[in-house]
Formats: structure tokens, C-alpha cells, sequence
């Protein structure tokens, strides 16, 4: 797997994430850290986000027209159907073979979800996210 490297702009509240560029070779991720970083991409992903394909991502928030139940905002939390769908999108991701551990935290005070997961990847690496979400 190739893909664009992303790189984190800023700190605090206003960073965001832009693609890097002008570094040739070095712009670009490959093998298990390409993984990981599409891994942590797919966990971002908000179904209906993507204008190329709104039936990918995870229904974090309700969407408008849309019949899917989100997974935050919904009481009381179905947190099984949560975890499933986590991980259902971590293992959809090209080059990933299995998890090897999950976890899901959700603070209903503050409105946030974070996630951890390690897996293997289909070269036989590791990968391993964790944060926030989305």
C-alpha cells in the first residue's frame, strides 16, 4: 500500500491535518505505516462525508435524510453495535489482517469517544492507533 503522507499543522484546538508535499519520495507512506495511517483515517471518516462515496465512513452523528442510527447521541448508548462497527471499519481497511486488541471508551460528559486498536497487518507488522473520536 502507497499513500500521501499526512502531517499535523498547528496545535491546540486549531490544528488540522494537510497532506505533505514537495518532499518527493518522503510525501509518501508505505507498507505498515501507510496502514496505520488509513486505519486512523477510517476511524475519522464520517458516513456521508465523503462526496465520492457517501455509504463509507461510521455514523457517528445523525445525518439528515438519513435512516441510519448514529452511534453518539443515541440513549442509552448501544455500545455493542458501537464496537462492532469500529471494528468492522478498522478490518475493511486494505492491508489489515486482524485486530489483536480493541478498546472503547465513551465520556458522556464531554461528548467524546476515545478508541484504541492494534492489529496485524497483511505483511505480518503491527499497527496501533489511539484517539479521539472522530
Amino acid at each position: 500500500m502507497k499513500c500521501r503522507k499526512l502531517i499535523k499543522v498547528g496545535t491546540g484546538a486549531g490544528a488540522y491535518w494537510d497532506v505533505a508535499g514537495g518532499h518527493g519520495l518522503n510525501s509518501y507512506l508505505t507498507g505498515d505505516p501507510a496502514i496505520e495511517q488509513s486505519v486512523s483515517c477510517e476511524l475519522q471518516l464520517v458516513l456521508g462525508e465523503w462526496f465520492l462515496d457517501v455509504t463509507r465512513g461510521i455514523p457517528w452523528y445523525a445525518q439528515p435524510n438519513s435512516t441510519t442510527t448514529p452511534i453518539m447521541g443515541v440513549f442509552p448508548a448501544d455500545l455493542a453495535r458501537a464496537e462492532a462497527l469500529i471494528k468492522a471499519a478498522i478490518l475493511s481497511v486494505p492491508g489489515v489482517n486482524s485486530l489483536t486488541a480493541f478498546s472503547l471508551n465513551f465520556n458522556h460528559t464531554s461528548r467524546a469517544a476515545t478508541c484504541t486498536a492494534s492489529g496485524v497487518t497483511e505483511n505480518g507488522g503491527a499497527f496501533a492507533v489511539s484517539g479521539s473520536l472522530p
